[in-house]
This record gives C-alpha cells, structure tokens and sequence, in this order.
C-alpha cells in the first residue's frame, strides 16, 4: 500500500533585492514611470491563468542592482478573490505595454488595503540567471584536515511534540530532543556526538530563507529518474511551477509562479527560493485548487506534480531552471513496525543531493513516516537499523541502535541520522556520494530499560600496575536486579594522582584531557561512527586524572570493558573517585 504524506513549502512574497536592461520584448527600468498601467498574470483557482491590473506607483532605482525594483499597487478581480497579494504569487510576470518588466515578488502579508501594493523584481536580473548554469553545482573538495575532531553529546533542551514541520520550519534551531524518567524526573536521552564541522547545519536549516511554511496535502510524485515533460504541460508565463526538496511519499517543495520561458529555460519566483546559488533541484508541475484568504497572508492552496526539469539557479533575482533532465536525487527508505498493534509500514522518498540540506530533511521526513506508521505520538522504545550507502564509500554505514523516551519517541531515531549524515557530508577526506538512506526502526510502546544503581570497587585505593575488580548492579521492572562484575587494569606507569571508574549508558562527552581520535580517511569515519557505543551498551570506564591539566575535568580515558543488553537502553551513570598511590608510603 503506497502512503501519501505532504509537507509543503510556500514560495513566498518575501524579502530581497536585484537589476536592470531591455529589448522589443523586455521594458528596462530607465523607461518605466509613474502613472504607467498594464497587467499581470497568474492562476488563483482551478489551473486557469487569468489576468490582474497593474499601476506604476513609483521606481526604485537604488546604486548598483541589488535593490531595484518597480512599486505597483494591483488590482481587478483575481486579486480581490485571491485577498490581495498571495503566497504562491511570486513570480507572476507584469507587462506594460506588452512587454515583460519583470515578476511581481513581494508584498507586505499584513497590509489590508483594498489595491495592494508590492513590488516587481525588474526582468533584466533574472535574465542574467540564465547565464549561470554550471555543469557540476555540487563539486565537493576535500579539506585540509588530517585529525577529524569529536565534539560533545546530543544532551539539552526538549523538542516535545513538535512535529516534522515544525522542526524544518524552524531549521531545528536549538532543539535537541530530551526526555524524562517515567515517574516524571529529568532524563536525557540519545546521546551521539554532535561534531563541530557540522554544527552550524542543522541550526541554519531552512529557517534562513524567508519561506512561509503550511502542510497541506502532498502527493507521491514520479520517479525522479529520466526526463520529459508530462502530457499536457504547457510552460506558459503565468503558469504554476513548483520546486521540490523531497519527492515520493513525503513531498516538500514550494510552489510559485513562472515568469519567463525560452527555448527550454524558464525564470520563476523573482526572489530566491533558499539563496542556494548554484543547485540542482527538481522543477515540477503544480496543481491549484484555489487560492485561501486569509487574514494572516492569503496563499494558494496546491500540490507538487511530475518533476519536469532541473532548477540549476537559485538567487536573489529568483530561480532559473531548464526542462527536461532531471537531477540525481537520493532514494530513502523507512521500514516502520508497530509493534504493540503489529503493523509494519513501508515508505519511499527521494531527497535533493544537497549536502547542507539533506541531515535536515532526512529528519523531517523520517520523522514524518514515524509518525503516520505509528498513528500517534508518545512514549516508547525504538530499535533502530540504520543504514547509509554511497558511491564514494568502500562500504555502507551499519548501526544499531535503541532509544527510550517517555515524552516523544518519534525524535529520536530520526536525530541520530541526520548527525550521521552531517559526519559523513562534512568530512574532510572525500565525497561519500550518498546514493540510499535506509531506516529500520521496530517501535512499542512499552518502556524497557535498565537504570545503573550503584557502582563499587574491591578497595578504597590502588597502585599503579594494579587490578580494579568492580561490580555495577542494575534495575529493571521487566527484568529485576541484575549485576555486572569485571576487572580494569592500571597501567604500571600511572602517575596520576586520582583515578575514577565510571559506569554509564550509551555515548559520552568527551572531557577536556582527551585527545581527539585521528582519522585518515572516509573509511576512518565511517568506522568512527559504527563503533560509537549504542544506547543498550554498558561502558565501564578507567579515568585517569591529567595533574598537568588546568582543567578541573581533564579525565583521560585509560582502559574500558563494554557489556551490550540486545536492545535494551542502559539509562544513568555512576562513579567511584579513588587515589592512586604512586609509593609504599602511606598518606
């Protein structure tokens, strides 16, 4: 059964600058006054272009281009039916005289008047997007780099309920999915290091582009692979087109209007859609059902269609595309288990190869196929699969691993991947050219789990070359009272002069005297990331204190044992500080 899941993007009237030139068929900035009159056009409901009038109030003909543009105040009966200036309009072309000025862009959403005003970005700086094709918008190169630096632990704030649109709203800007003990105590959850070169990814998001964000109902697209136009199309100025950021069972993209087509190319928006420069996005259809009045900001109510073609510019004068090729995209796949109601769903997606974008929508869409699979949101245990392969990569990128939360297990899974991602685009060492994205994740709503209750050691202090026998005893209310025994070794040339033993669940932050691991290469990374521990792994942990260390928490990790509980999360941590003896004499 295929699943059609929608989160949509709006291509708005927003916020931006742009240029100037003319011909027979185009009117420059230099020969547009005040007073002048003409129309534009656009589709308010059922895929019919109609017109609108169209009065020059004034020309802004700032120093240089940026910040050109044309004030109009429109009018007629398509915008008194579409409450003014709507999201979906950017992009409608005007003509004076029946020549192209440029595509109306921006207006302001909380202005009620009765003849809105907005603004045309001039054509002459859209025209010059045409000239900005490049044949390899994503080259990757490597980083100077040889060490690739570990940073801290997902710990922090709480993403509660919010939702896959919310979160690509708001570009996940500094949330970081937490939870609480069942009796309603603070706990966080899902630690995995978050590395610093990807760091300012996911705050930036799509929140830095000034997109107004709505669900309304998606629809699976085709296959994102070959070319041609769907039957029927016709790339004609005034038309809908839309941009698509994820296509198949989840759809996210933005819908606009077309300004401009020649001979295959076609200009749209007049503002930037995410100011990605050069890209390669897909172009699809758009169908309008109408267009919703609100008091807020009207905007039009449609859907994604067939992708058509490549948007291969993405800039403040709008967004050029050429029809026919498409881009590459990357195939994701989500196998969903419910396992309390035994249902499993499956899903389906392509996303953009855009490497500052894709942690960010693997997380919104995953998330999203969560969430309907399950049908509700809530507490739970998650055992995940996750599974990475690329063009560029010996080999795929396995890990296991589990999660717990008593407030909002959807998060979880999702956030490990898109850190995962992040690691894997932003390393320094070569192209992963990731290809396919796969989710196994079996959920229920029980809460299983093991909490660490007590950690003790054979003795009160130790000399270097010794044994540590320790015992860590653990609680379960599904499995009792279990206890793990073992032993660490104490180097004989410790010179510390405090040793601690810790005992804790998952993955930790790396504290100020430890050294960052060394990585040569991809495969380094991809191995780095495998090997993190798991939520269900219990460390064991020998810490040598630095005495040479300014910092109070210079732990350096000496000697460890790991003990994994098969899919059960080891929750809290406990430590023993004891000297270390480095003579025969006493204290």
């Amino acid at each position: 059964m295929r699943h059609t899941l929608g989160v949509f993007l709006f291509a708005l009237i927003s916020l931006s600058g742009i240029a100037a030139a003319g011909s027979d068929e185009f009117l420059s900035l230099d020969e547009i006054v005040s007073g002048m009159t003409g129309v534009g056009r656009t589709i308010v409901s059922d895929n019919e272009i109609e017109s609108f009038q169209v009065e020059v109030i004034a020309v802004l003909d700032e120093p240089g281009t940026a910040n050109d543009f044309i004030v109009v105040r429109v009018s007629g009966e398509a915008i008194g039916r579409s409450g003014g200036i709507s999201q979906g309009m950017s992009g409608s072309p005007i003509y004076i005289d029946d020549r192209l000025v440029g595509a109306l862009s921006r207006a302001a959403a909380w202005s009620k008047e009765l003849l809105p005003i907005g603004l045309v970005t001039p054509i002459p700086s859209m025209l010059r997007l045409l000239e900005t094709e490049s044949d390899d918008p994503f080259a990757w190169e490597a980083q100077p780099p040889e060490t690739f630096t570990e940073a801290s632990v997902l710990l922090t704030t709480n993403l509660s309920s919010t939702r896959a649109v919310d979160a690509l709203w708001q570009g996940l800007r500094g949330h970081v999915p937490s939870a609480a003990n069942p009796d309603g105590t603070a706990r966080t959850l899902c630690a995995l290091p978050m590395w610093e070169s990807a760091g300012t990814l996911i705050e930036a998001g799509l929140a830095s582009a000034d997109l107004h964000l709505a669900p309304i109902g998606g629809t699976a697209s085709a296959a994102v692979s070959g070319a041609v136009s769907p039957p029927g199309f016709d790339p004609e100025p005034g038309a809908a087109v839309g941009v698509a950021l994820a296509t198949g069972d989840v759809s996210i993209g933005a819908l606009g209007t077309l300004t401009y087509v020649k001979d295959g190319s076609i200009l749209a928006f007049g503002h930037p859609f995410l100011a990605s420069g050069d890209c390669a996005f897909p172009l699809t259809t758009v169908e309008i059902f109408d267009t919703i009045r609100a008091y807020d900001a009207s905007y039009k109510l449609g859907r994604l269609g067939e992708p058509i073609g490549t948007v291969y510019a993405d800039r403040n004068a709008g967004i050029a595309a050429r029809l026919g090729d498409l881009p590459t995209m990357i195939t994701v796949q989500s196998a969903v288990r419910d396992s309390d109601r035994q249902i499993p769903s499956t899903y389906e997606l392509q996303l953009v190869d855009e490497r500052r974008l894709l942690p960010l929508l693997a997380y919104a869409t995953l998330l999203e196929t969560i969430d309907v699979a399950l049908d509700r949101v809530g507490e739970g245990t998650a055992r995940v699969v996750f599974r990475v392969e690329g063009n560029g990569m010996e080999q795929p990128l396995i890990r296991h691993d589990v999660f717990l939360s008593s407030n909002d297990i959807g998060v979880y899974p999702p956030w490990q991947m898109a850190d995962i991602l992040s690691f894997l685009a932003y390393n320094p060492f070569s192209d992963p050219e990731i290809s396919r994205i796969t989710l196994e994740i079996d959920v229920t709503k029980e809460l299983d789990y093991f909490d660490i209750l007590s950690l003790t050691l054979d003795t009160d202090a130790y000399f270097p070359g010794e044994t540590i026998a320790y015992a860590v005893t653990l609680s379960s209310t599904r499995h009792g009272m279990r206890t793990i025994e073992g032993t660490l070794e104490i180097s004989a040339g410790e010179d510390a002069y405090f040793l601690a033993v810790r005992a804790y669940g998952g993955s930790r932050p790396a504290s100020a005297g430890e050294v960052s691991p060394s990585m040569q290469s991809l495969g380094d990374v991809v191995a780095f990331v495998e090997t993190l521990p798991s939520n269900d792994d219990l460390t064991i942990e020998l810490f040598a204190l630095d005495p040479w260390s300014p910092y109070a928490d210079a732990w350096i990790g000496v000697n460890a044992e790991r003990t994994t509980f098969d899919g059960i999360p080891i929750l809290g941590q406990a430590e023993v500080i004891v000297p270390l003896l480095l003579d025969d004499e006493p204290w």
